[in-house]
């Protein structure tokens, strides 16, 4: 059965973004509490960088004041910590700009949450970390997919990536 909410848009392109990772060869690690002392999606210690992809309904916070509040202490801790945070805003999540002007994290709001849309927040944030995968969603559906069946979403059924 395919889903189509907002916050399986968000689950998928987490998934993008670890399939390109890994795809170049870079050193990735998932929900990882060791730089900042709270999770941080995905990490890239050997570029003291990560990339959150926000999401409309967060399993973390119960509200938007709570989850703004997170937001703006990761991005502080980043700061502190020499780490490049980069957020991807799918259309209608929580997110907003960062608070500490522009050296506290990169932000690529999607205006409507569209494959096209999809590919090109990705290709902004690999080039953020200055690295530059060759980005398909259509063509990479099946391994993307499967990657997230297989490392994000164990107990979810078969979905479309894009639909």
């Amino acid at each position: 059965m395919s889903r189509k909410t907002n916050n399986d848009f968000s689950c998928r392109l987490r998934a993008a973004v670890l399939f390109y990772a890994k795809r170049l060869k870079l050193k990735v690690r998932t929900e990882d509490m060791i730089p900042i002392g709270i999770p941080l999606q995905i990490w890239f210690p050997g570029l003291s960088a990560a990339i959150e992809v926000e999401s409309a309904e967060s399993k973390m916070h119960r509200d938007r004041q709570t989850a703004l509040h997170m937001e703006r202490l990761k991005e502080q801790l980043c700061l502190k910590y020499g780490i490049f945070l980069i957020r991807i805003l799918p259309a209608d999540s929580m997110g907003n700009k960062p608070s500490q002007g522009e050296e506290a994290c990169f932000c690529i709001r999607l205006e409507e949450n569209t494959e096209e849309n999809a590919e090109e927040a990705l290709r902004l944030a690999f080039a953020a970390i200055r690295r530059s995968p060759e980005i398909n969603l259509s063509r990479d559906h099946h391994a993307i997919n499967a990657m997230m069946q297989e490392e994000i979403l164990n107990d979810q059924d078969e979905w479309e990536l894009w639909g």
